[in-house]
């Protein structure tokens, strides 16, 4: 009787479901809009608003996001609209 072949699955398998620390998170970049990266990874955990003499500073924190691959805090600077920064 012939062996069956490892590359061909039978009907009805599947593949093993990725969790979602698995995946790779969205990537953000700098230049992107708050839109953008909110888009990509939704609302942060907080937000401050800073007056510089320069214009607005807005800073973002997303803190223990697993599905991000964030422990403890990531910080993101936007400034005239643009990420500027991320810590």
């Amino acid at each position: 009787m012939p062996q069956p072949d490892p590359l061909i699955k039978p009907t009805g398998a599947s593949e093993p479901a990725e969790s979602a620390s698995d995946k790779e998170p969205p990537e953000i970049k700098l230049g992107m809009t708050p839109e953008e990266v909110k888009a990509a990874w939704g609302e942060p955990n907080e937000t401050k608003k800073t007056l510089t003499c320069f214009g607005e500073s807005i800073l973002w924190i997303y803190r223990d996001r697993p599905d991000l691959h964030i422990e403890g805090e990531k910080k993101l600077t936007f400034e005239e609209n643009k990420l500027v920064k991320i810590e």
